[in-house]
């Protein structure tokens, strides 16, 4: 089953170059990985919106120990409101994508 995550946050001031090098890192790093479907960011202003897809739970779990991940994941929160990240999952069967 397909595992699709959106996580967001709000940047700190001053913290927006240090964030997207480590996006950038993250990205290039994790397209590598097998099972990574999407893996893709946006900045708006202070605001991150960061896209996944992965093939599978075991995936996506696999992704959450590798090294680029253990050291990016910890100084993206550093760089964010509260230090956190909000994320959202959602399991589905097969991913259907419309263009309006």
């Amino acid at each position: 089953m397909k595992i699709n995550a959106t996580i967001h946050a709000n940047i700190l001031p001053g913290k927006l170059t240090e964030t997207r090098q480590l996006l950038e890192t993250l990205v290039k790093q994790t397209h590598l990985e097998e099972g990574c479907e999407l893996y893709e960011f946006a900045l708006d202003g202070s605001r991150l919106l960061l896209a996944e897809r992965w093939t599978s739970q075991e995936h996506l779990d696999r992704h959450t120990q590798t090294a680029h991940f253990l050291a990016c994941v910890p100084a993206l929160k550093a760089c964010c409101e509260g230090g956190t990240l909000q994320a959202d999952f959602v399991q589905s069967e097969s991913v259907s994508h419309l263009v309006i």
